[in-house]
């Protein structure tokens, strides 16, 4: 498996709540593999394992595949073509471009 290289950049669209970096959990001993077995998707998506938060599967009796962590992600808006962040506090809401609505 190719290993991601995690951008450290700060040219993400900033979010008008969250800012444009990866929100630090600290959360202690959750490799990145762990990390990766957690949801399907994350082995696709650029992640940043520091954002890492274990999630309660027994309550996501709505999903096939339930989500064992969430993770901030890296994202590209489809309007706009600019990088942004998805943080975990958007996990819950839709995002509109850039708007962040």
């Amino acid at each position: 498996m190719k290993k991601k290289k995690h951008s450290q950049s700060t040219d993400f669209v900033p979010h008008p709540r969250y800012g444009s970096a990866p929100m630090p959990s600290h959360v202690q001993g959750v490799s990145e593999e762990a990390i990766l077995q957690c949801h399907w998707s994350y082995k696709s998506e650029e992640i940043f394992p520091e954002s890492v938060l274990m999630a309660d599967t027994s309550k996501q009796n709505f999903s096939i595949f339930p989500r064992e962590c969430y993770v901030d992600i890296r994202k590209t808006c489809r309007n706009c073509q600019r990088p942004f962040l998805f943080l975990r506090p958007n996990k819950d809401t839709g995002l509109k471009c850039c708007s962040f609505t």
